[in-house]
Parts: C-alpha cells; sequence; structure tokens
C-alpha cells in the first residue's frame, strides 16, 4: 500500500486537492480514485501518477471532479458502491 500512501501523501500538497476517494476495491496492482478540488494543478496530478507508475509499477487511475460535479454525478448514481476517504482538507465542509 505504499504506493497509494505515497500518492495521497504528495497530492495533498497540490493546491485545490481538497478530497481524495478511493472508489472500489483497491488491488496489488492498482486502484481507482475520486479526486475532488476547485483549480486542481491537473499537471502535478498527472506527474504524480507517472512517477508512482514508474517507482512502483503501480497503476492509478484517477478522475478530477470538482465537488459539485461529484454531487450531480452521485445523485445520478454514477458513482455506486464503496468509497474511502483517503485525504479530506481540514478546513472543507463536504
Amino acid at each position: 500500500r505504499s504506493a497509494l500512501d505515497e500518492f495521497v501523501k504528495v497530492c495533498r500538497t497540490i493546491d485545490g486537492v481538497d478530497l481524495i476517494l478511493l472508489h472500489g476495491k483497491e488491488t496489488p496492482e492498482k486502484a481507482t480514485l475520486l479526486i475532488l478540488g476547485k483549480l486542481v494543478d491537473v499537471e502535478k496530478v498527472h506527474r504524480c501518477v507517472m512517477d508512482i507508475k514508474s517507482k512502483y509499477n503501480y497503476t492509478i487511475l484517477q478522475l478530477m471532479l470538482e465537488p459539485e460535479q461529484f454531487e450531480q454525478m452521485t445523485q445520478m448514481g454514477l458513482y455506486q458502491g464503496k468509497k474511502v476517504v483517503l485525504y479530506r482538507r481540514q478546513n472543507m465542509n463536504t
């Protein structure tokens, strides 16, 4: 799990990232993450994904959404199933 831990540790320092959710089940080879925030530095997140792939041979499938988009899509039933909070910015209301 160190690959995922390192990803979260780096991403929590990226401007705009408010919430990181593990969506579904993590496997030894990959994890699917939902990254919520406004004005997230997409290039830094992509760089982090590539660094983790290179260092650990671990695939992170990620989708970045604004909180409102995530709420609407959840209400539409698009993100059903298990979700685990890996990181939540302290001053975040959601």
